[in-house]
């Protein structure tokens, strides 16, 4: 134990610094432990803005140059054995590590001479393990059995929904698993007032905002966030709200082949537009009548929740978490890749002005179920083994 508190001493990794839903989980978790009293580290390999998060609010860090989002074998040599050495200089009561990359540190914890610390892992969702995902089935197999190998290695799985847990059961992972819900702070959060974030997001865009009705969603635009879909499915919605506007707010490695299927559909002549990647991109949000979110698959999304305790109207797909996000409220979610499900949905919240208000009131509800202090408290109870 850490002798200044008689707190665990503790170590947060993850893969990259990048902007995403891991790296906000990561910083929420390490902050608020931090003002708990808690002697808390933050590790990443590549990207910028983790680091500048945690150094703003006085937390350590350690940046691993060999960990990288990569299946060589070399490079998770390199850093196992990176990661070994900086396990040993420094003496950690926990390793919580997070995202799969990460999985060669619990291997490095493990081989260790002396005293090793608690390792704990999250599935911030299932990712290529996900039913949702086009991985053949051979390749699937494959992955859940080096997941059940590292698993050895783990002593606490924890899922971030109970879709996940159960899916990760059926596949003879979770049996060290707890499910804890990612939360936010409402004093955390800095959203811009509507007017503001409209300002803003006609910066970003480039598009005139008044009187118009705008669509929006921040994510990461790779394969799981399925903006095809939403691309498909524009120019229905735009005939249905003629004053229908469309934001999405990321950055990603899709970017040139979503701007191409624009191009090729009309929909970038829609008032449909990739506004590029932001820090804190959520203080955008309520800026949005509507947030939108496509995804494969999801653990429980943070941007979700952002959206949530902005008080903005939701509608997402019927996969993993989500509907525990929402505690089932149909109207707010629709099944995934249901095009005419998606499309009447999203039609009937933006044409009706007592429809938004009441979808508003209820989303409102949702946020005193994901607070931080209860998520934080969870692990806690996690780290001391309680």
């Amino acid at each position: 134990m850490n002798d200044r508190n008689n707190k665990p001493k503790i170590f947060i990794l993850a893969t990259l610094a990048e902007i995403g839903g891991v790296q906000v989980f990561v910083y929420n978790l390490a902050k608020e432990l931090s003002n708990r009293g808690f002697n808390v580290t933050v590790g990443f390999g590549e990207g910028e803005f983790l680091e500048e998060k945690c150094i703003g609010a006085g937390i350590r860090t350690h940046r691993f140059f060999n960990l990288k989002r990569s299946l060589g074998v070399l490079t998770n040599l390199r850093f196992f054995l990176e990661c070994r050495r900086y396990l040993k200089r420094n003496g950690f009561d926990v390793f919580h590590i997070n995202s799969s990359n990460t999985l060669m540190g619990a291997l490095s914890a493990f081989c260790l001479f002396g005293k090793r610390p608690k390792v704990v892992f999250t599935y911030g969702g299932l990712s290529f393990l996900d039913k949702n995902h086009e991985m053949s089935d051979l390749k699937r197999t494959l992955v859940v059995y080096l997941f059940r190998f590292f698993m050895l290695f783990v002593d606490v799985e924890v899922f971030v929904s109970k879709a996940n847990i159960k899916m990760a059961k059926m596949m003879g992972l979770g049996k060290k698993g707890v499910v804890i819900y990612n939360g936010l702070s409402i004093a955390g959060l800095d959203f811009l007032e509507e007017s503001k974030a409209r300002e803003e997001l006609e910066k970003i865009s480039g598009m005139k905002l008044k009187g118009k009705k705008v669509v929006g969603s921040i994510g990461r635009l790779a394969y799981q966030k399925n903006y095809e879909f939403l691309i498909r499915n524009w120019k229905k919605v735009k005939e249905e709200v003629p004053k229908a506007v469309c934001i999405v707010v990321g950055g990603g490695p899709d970017y040139d082949k979503l701007e191409e299927m624009m191009e090729e559909t009309g929909v970038k002549d829609q008032d449909f537009v990739l506004a590029g990647a932001y820090k804190d991109a959520g203080r955008f949000m309520k800026g949005f009548d509507l947030f939108v979110l496509t995804s494969r698959y999801e653990g429980l999304s943070i941007t979700t929740l952002e959206a949530i305790f902005a008080g903005v109207p939701i509608l997402i797909t019927d996969t993993g978490g989500n509907p525990e996000v929402v505690g089932g409220y149909e109207p707010f979610l629709f099944e995934l890749n249901n095009d005419e499900e998606f499309i009447e949905k999203a039609t009937s919240i933006l044409k009706d002005e007592d429809a938004l208000r009441k979808a508003r009131k209820v989303s409102r509800k949702e946020c005193y179920n994901f607070g931080i202090s209860t998520m934080v408290s969870e692990y806690e109870r996690v780290y001391r083994g309680e």
